[in-house]
């Protein structure tokens, strides 16, 4: 629906660290401490170093393998082209957040005293 965005000053989440994965029929959240929550109805996927863990296209149940994610801290954060949002952990796991083509919102961040970002 929305383009990820780019210019973004993605500071106010670099060492959030990831508290609650909730899994739902069409959407997996991820919460994080100080109130941080990325909602997730896209695809995902889930790697450490040069293995993928886990993947989803977005219209299946959440993918088990972000279990591995708690306790990690959010270190950086990238923009892939207009498609994807990459997160880097604090385990050196990544996590890419995928655009959907369809006419839905992909993901939304909300944080405490931040913009709600949706894209």
């Amino acid at each position: 629906m929305y383009e990820v965005p780019k210019n973004l000053d993605w500071s106010f989440m670099f060492g959030k660290e990831l508290i609650q994965v909730c899994y739902g029929k069409y959407k997996t959240q991820l919460r994080f401490d100080g109130g941080l929550c990325i909602s997730i109805e896209a695809g995902v996927a889930h790697g450490h170093a040069d293995e993928i863990l886990g993947k989803s296209n977005g219209r299946e149940q959440g993918i088990p393998s972000l279990i591995g994610l708690l306790g990690a801290s959010i270190e950086h954060i990238q923009v892939e082209g207009e498609d994807a949002l990459v997160l880097q952990f604090s385990n050196a796991h990544v996590l890419r957040v995928l655009k959907d083509e369809e006419p839905y919102e992909s993901f939304s961040i909300s944080a405490p005293g931040e913009l709600t970002i949706v894209a």
